[in-house]
């Protein structure tokens, strides 16, 4: 019986601590070859304790690390987010998680609704990067490699970057294009 209660309880212990997906316990990419800005001025920044709001495409509190990606494609404001899991020190999203909500492509204008865009898979990495300074903020390293296509499947492009995030709390110089 004694045994029974032992097997049940460390079932429960492994249970209790599964990881949410996409979560890695270890570091595999490095902040180096990075891309420059895929158009425009760029910002690369990143909040905790967020989530979307998929009807707004709006931050809202919630239990992800969200990367925001913001640029300009040919005079239009471009916007790439991506949730991530809070825990951990490193992450990898699939081609299934980004195409059910984890990554969103959006744009503002109107006629942008003619042709609605999505990102409709690929894959993304993300580390976060040591810190020789204990009390400077914590920076990202994401590499994207994404699928940004139409709904039914007629227009589709790939997006590759490979860039350094910032806590949205500390505004870096903008990334001008191809720097």
């Amino acid at each position: 019986m004694k045994n029974i209660l032992n097997f049940l309880l460390a079932a429960l212990l492994v249970a209790g601590c599964k990881k949410m997906p996409g979560s890695v316990g270890q570091r595999d990419l490095e902040a180096t070859g990075l891309s420059g800005c895929p158009g425009g001025e760029c910002n690369f920044l990143y909040s905790e304790w967020g989530d979307v709001d998929t009807l707004k495409s709006e931050v809202t509190s919630g239990r992800f690390r969200i990367f925001r990606l913001a640029y300009s494609e040919e005079g239009i404001p471009v916007e790439i987010i991506i949730k991530a899991p809070m825990e951990g020190i490193a992450f990898s999203l699939s081609n299934l998680q980004l195409a059910s909500g984890w990554g969103i492509w959006q744009a503002t204008c109107p006629e942008c609704r003619l042709r609605p865009l999505r990102i409709s898979g690929g894959s993304v990495r993300g580390n976060r990067i040591a810190r020789d300074n204990m009390a400077g903020p914590e920076k990202w390293v994401l590499e994207l490699k994404l699928d940004i296509s139409q709904k039914n499947g007629g227009y589709k492009r790939p997006v590759h970057i490979k860039q350094v995030f910032y806590p949205d709390f500390i505004r870096p110089e903008k990334t001008a294009g191809g720097t």
